[in-house]
């Protein structure tokens, strides 16, 4: 885990953090603009707090990491391309609160929880999940996955949407050159044999109906997962 240990935390400025919180609200908003995703109005990349408030200066290293993954997770949802974010709740950290954070004797890393929730199709939800369990700075574990499908009756035959079958042409046109022109060499042969579609190729294939009828669905989805800051390596025993 190593490459998840963050080096040494600095602490910037005030206006340092602020001018960092504006830019990676901005970013984020672009993000899920361009895609068309609805985002919610007081949205403020999780720190909404700070909207109108400086941080004080002795916990901007902890709330510009902080900020760094919180930015990571909402450009890779956008990259999804969800529906809508509902929401983002970041819970204070002891440190905004005026109180000191003390790992366990046995504590590896330190968890910022995060919950997101949002809407979209099924890929959207494979896509989010599969980045953010890739990401090379942050390790990410999501502790709590609920999914819910807005459709709560199961699929109807009346939802397939079939194809209308093309109109047979007239006997008249059953010509093998269909009244075009046909360049020497082109002209089918005279013993090949005529091509006959088979009852079952004629029937719909079975997945592409399924497919027309299922995968859908908008999801309503909720995931609470933690982004782990790994704790400086101890000497064992």
């Amino acid at each position: 885990f190593e490459p998840y240990r963050p080096k040494e935390l600095k602490n910037v400025t005030p206006q340092e953090f602020t001018d960092h919180l504006l830019a990676a609200n901005a970013e984020t908003r672009k993000a899920f603009e361009d895609v068309g995703t609805t985002i919610p109005e007081p949205f403020f990349v999780g720190f909404e707090g700070y909207k109108a408030n400086l941080a004080p200066g002795k916990i901007t290293g902890i709330l510009d990491y902080q900020l760094t993954s919180v930015k990571s997770l909402m450009l890779a949802l956008a990259a999804a391309k969800p529906t809508a974010l509902k929401n983002l709740y970041r819970p204070a950290l002891p440190e905004e609160e005026n109180q000191n954070f003390t790992p366990g004797a046995n504590s590896a890393a330190r968890a910022f929880p995060l919950e997101i929730t949002f809407t979209g199709p099924e890929k959207s939800v494979r896509d989010f999940l599969t980045s953010i369990v890739a990401f090379k700075d942050q390790f990410v574990v999501v502790r709590t996955l609920r999914i819910t499908s807005e459709k709560k009756d199961p699929p109807r035959a009346a939802d397939a949407k079939f194809d209308k079958p093309a109109a047979e042409k007239p006997a008249g046109e059953s010509s093998p050159f269909g009244g075009g022109f046909v360049l020497p060499g082109d002209e089918p042969a005279k013993d090949a044999p005529a091509e006959t579609v088979t009852p079952a190729a004629k029937a719909a294939d079975s997945s592409r109906i399924l497919a027309q009828v299922l995968g859908n669905e908008q999801l309503q989805v909720f995931i609470r997962l933690d982004v782990l800051q790994f704790l400086p390596s101890k000497k064992l025993p």
